[in-house]
């Protein structure tokens, strides 16, 4: 028995309508997660995973993997790979934010007998503070700032 699930988010935050305004990082963090299981013959094989945080200055950077397995009684696998990421940059170019996200995941039963469920529980979280830089604009001078971007499941 296979299953799996794939999460995806992208898209970007732009400062225009100002003749120079820049964004930049003022803060921010990123955390993820997931819990696994699944029963098979009444024996529950359990799965756990967490994003690490590679965020440096002017960029978020989280990522996390797991493949792991766990042998069933009599006889029989449960195995689970995980894989999530997620970031936000202001260094590539400061009148755009780039964000992203996603995690994909597989579990794996390869066992004879009563499968009797599965559940699983991820999360990935990019939580930022941007501030809006003028580079020589007046006070008061109007900036629009634009949120664009597609998510999508399987």
């Amino acid at each position: 028995m296979l299953l799996a699930g794939v999460m995806t988010a992208a898209g970007a935050i732009g400062a225009i309508g100002a003749q120079a305004a820049e964004l930049s990082l003022a803060s921010g963090s990123v955390t993820g997660s997931l819990a696994a299981q699944a029963t098979v013959n009444g024996e529950t094989a359990s799965f756990e995973a967490v994003l690490d945080d590679f965020s440096g200055a002017g960029f978020l950077l989280g990522a996390g993997d797991s493949d792991a397995s766990q042998a069933l009684t009599p006889a029989g696998t449960a195995s689970h790979l995980w894989s999530a990421m997620v970031s936000l940059d202001t260094t590539l170019d400061p009148v755009s934010a780039a964000f992203s996200a996603g995690s994909a995941s597989v579990l794996s039963v390869d066992a004879d007998g009563l499968f009797e469920g599965s559940h699983e529980a991820a999360s990935v979280l990019l939580d930022a503070e941007l501030a809006i830089l003028s580079t020589g604009e007046a006070i008061g001078t109007p900036v629009r700032v634009d949120v664009a971007g597609s998510a999508g499941s399987l």
